[in-house]
Order: structure tokens, then C-alpha cells, then sequence
């Protein structure tokens, strides 16, 4: 990514206009909100004034942490890999970007992709795992949309055969479901609340990213 220069008092006001449009024009805003503000315009500036730092084969695992080519899945598997346990919550691929970046750290990190097998703490990193060749083919040949259409496919199976473990309901009747007896189904339900709070926030930066847009403008 190309270095942008943003205007760093433009975007603190612009922030601060989002939070007016949002909370109302009584908003009580406190020095310790300034700084807030002036913080993350000052960050905002900082990232985007520097040149992307990407994965490259090789580089080891050091390097691969500290560049801007990781994401939340790709940072997990090199935990479960590497030291065979996470402090982090369970993360897993979601689209082929996120499993792009998977793909990298394991060129990034090549004895990391020796112990690929273990994989398995999820049922869907399990199903992953199972047909990570075909799927690895389908991201070197650059076919992102049929290998996110193959990645929902094999998400869909371990959800229907959770499905078939973990409800022992008459599908006529009206109880209420007990609670997931595999904890890692409740994982998953875990994983799926925090993806709608990620898609939630997503909405909610819309506007900051117009306002973003419009500093950069102004500093072109």
C-alpha cells in the first residue's frame, strides 16, 4: 500500500462530528476524550503515512508477527502450530482473505506447515485441515469466489452434522434446546456472535471512513 498523507486536524474534527451526529449535540466530551480523539487521529496518521509491510516466504516467524500481512485466524494457527496452545479466543477463516493470510504465514513460517495435521481443536479447522490441498490450490490459482464458495460449503457440513450430534429434540417439538453438550459447538456459537458484532461495527465505521476520505482529500 502507497504511503497517504491525511490531515490530522481535518480527521479530528471529523471524529468529532461523527460523535455529535451520533450521540447528539449535548454530548458531554471530557479532556480525557480529547485525548482520545487526538490519539487516534495521531495513529490513524502514523499507519497510513508508512509503507505496508507484507509476508514473505521465508522470513520466519519473528518477522511474519511484527508485519502487516496477519490477521486474527492466521496470528491463532501460528499459536496452535508452533507451541500447541492459544491464550486467544478461537479464531478461524471466515472468507479466502482470511485464509489467504494462513496460507502466508505458513510460507512465512515453513515448519509450522510440518505440524499442520494438529490443526483439529475445532471441527471446522478439522474440515479445513481435511481439504487444505484443494483449498491451497484454489488461492495459488488466484479463484478467491470458488474457494470462499468451497470454504462455505465445508462450514455448511460441519454445521449440519453439529447439528445432527448436538440436538436430540423431536424436530415437531417445542421444548426449549438445552445448552450444546460438545463445548465446542458452544465455541462456535461464541464465534458466530462476535462476527455479527465485527459486521455491526463495520456498519457503524462507515461514516468515519467517508470522513477519512474527505482528510485525504483535503491534504491532496
Amino acid at each position: 500500500m502507497k504511503i497517504i498523507q491525511v490531515d490530522q486536524i481535518l480527521l479530528f474534527v471529523a471524529i468529532g462530528k461523527h460523535l455529535t451526529k451520533k450521540h447528539g449535540k449535548g454530548l458531554a466530551i471530557e479532556s480525557r476524550h480529547y485525548n482520545a480523539m487526538i490519539a487516534a487521529a495521531d495513529r490513524i496518521v502514523e499507519e497510513f503515512g508508512r509503507e505496508s509491510v507484507y509476508a514473505t516466504p521465508g522470513m520466519g516467524f519473528e518477522a511474519w508477527a511484527k508485519c502487516d500481512d496477519t490477521g486474527e485466524s492466521s496470528l491463532y494457527m501460528a499459536d496452535i502450530l508452533l507451541r500447541g496452545r492459544s491464550s486467544r479466543d478461537v479464531r478461524e477463516p471466515q472468507d479466502s482473505a482470511d485464509f489467504g493470510r494462513c496460507v502466508r504465514f505458513l510460507d512465512a513460517v515453513p515448519e509450522a506447515r510440518l505440524n499442520l495435521v494438529t490443526m483439529n481443536d475445532t471441527p471446522y479447522w478439522g474440515k479445513l485441515i481435511d481439504h487444505w490441498d484443494e483449498l491451497e490450490a484454489l488461492y495459488r490459482e488466484a479463484k478467491g469466489k470458488s474457494l470462499y464458495d468451497r470454504m462455505k460449503e465445508l462450514q455448511a457440513e460441519v454445521t449440519a452434522a453439529e447439528a445432527a450430534l448436538t440436538d436430540g429434540r423431536n424436530p415437531m417439538s417445542t421444548d426449549t434446546p438445552t445448552a450444546p453438550a460438545d463445548p465446542r459447538q458452544a465455541n462456535r456459537i461464541q464465534i458466530k456472535s462476535r462476527f455479527d458484532d465485527r459486521l455491526l461495527f463495520e456498519c457503524e465505521a462507515e461514516t468515519m471512513l467517508v470522513a477519512l476520505q474527505m482528510a485525504v482529500a483535503a491534504k491532496a
